[in-house]
């Protein structure tokens, strides 16, 4: 199916993690929008996303699919996403983390400032498991309300809009696959604000393994240790890998700070704890990997 660009004042993104279930509940979300007229959904699809959709037509009228290569990976869609999303507002979210239904007004809303990149806060839904509710923590902890309006340094990819010509003074950054922290470093750079907007909640809930989220967040600790590095020198790249054993000290305690806010919360912290060590061991594992591909990298090219 595609959908004729007819002047889309919002394009929102859905890059799939979960199953057939979550990207339902992902569109239905979206279909459920109040106070904005209808908005293009883009929805890259790899081959996993693709068996997906074959369970949910038809999709909304709105919504399209763009076909990526059948192994690409979430940053890649994402990026696939963006590339074809025509609207001068684009948003991503992903199917875990599903909006709030006065979202995308509020987004609209909020783009009325100057701001290059607007995120909002990700609050969690339940029931869930222990593995679910230690990603939560360590994923989103700088997002979980509440959470004051103003600017800031880190949007979530699950929640976070941009206009249109900010994304496009930093394309090299976003032009092959779409990592948010990248391109937040990249808008920075160019003198864009990041924004977040406590009043654009979206709400995670992810059922998952304990291995499974281990090598998500080893990843995730990968891609973003490696884009980092390649912007600082060989020396920063070292000091940053050798201390990476200290990285679950630290997420540990920013997570506790965070729970402690509520009672409810704290005692969810503390049982997905023996969840939440090995996880945050895996994303400081990862970040080493990072570090030092980017130290052989930057040998290689000089750097």
């Amino acid at each position: 199916m595609t959908v004729p660009d007819i002047g889309w004042r919002l394009s929102v993104v859905v890059t799939s993690l979960g199953d057939a279930a979550s990207l339902r509940g992902a569109l239905a979300a979206l279909a459920a929008q109040t106070g904005v007229d209808p908005f293009e959904i883009v929805i890259p699809a790899n081959a996993r996303v693709s068996a997906l959709l074959g369970e949910l037509l038809p999709l909304p009228l709105n919504a399209r699919v763009v076909a990526t290569s059948a192994s690409a990976d979430t940053w890649e869609m994402r990026g696939a996403g963006v590339r074809a999303s025509t609207a001068s507002v684009v948003a991503t979210i992903e199917d875990t983390a599903v909006p709030d239904p006065a979202w995308a007004q509020r987004l609209l809303e909020s783009h009325a400032a100057s701001h290059g990149a607007i995120g909002g806060t990700v609050a969690k839904g339940i029931p869930d498991s222990a593995p679910g509710w230690a990603m939560y923590f360590l994923d989103y902890a700088r997002y979980i309300p509440p959470v004051a309006a103003g600017p800031t340094s880190y949007l979530s990819a699950c929640n976070v809009s941009y206009k249109r010509t900010a994304l496009d003074r930093v394309a090299s950054s976003w032009s092959r696959e779409m990592h948010e922290t990248d391109v937040h470093w990249a808008l920075q750079r160019s003198g864009e604000t990041l924004w977040i907007d406590p009043e654009m909640v979206v709400r995670f809930r992810r059922p998952l393994s304990l291995g499974a989220a281990c090598a998500e967040l080893r990843a995730h600790g990968r891609k973003f240790a490696r884009g980092r590095g390649m912007h600082t020198s060989a020396v920063a790249r070292t000091l940053r890998a050798a201390t990476t054993p200290l990285l679950p000290l630290l997420v540990l305690g920013r997570t506790a700070r965070v729970a402690s806010r509520s009672p409810g919360v704290a005692v969810r912290w503390a049982w997905s704890l023996p969840a939440m060590v090995p996880m945050a061991m895996a994303w400081a594992w990862g970040e080493f990997e990072g570090y030092a591909g980017a130290t052989v990298q930057g040998q290689a090219t000089g750097a």
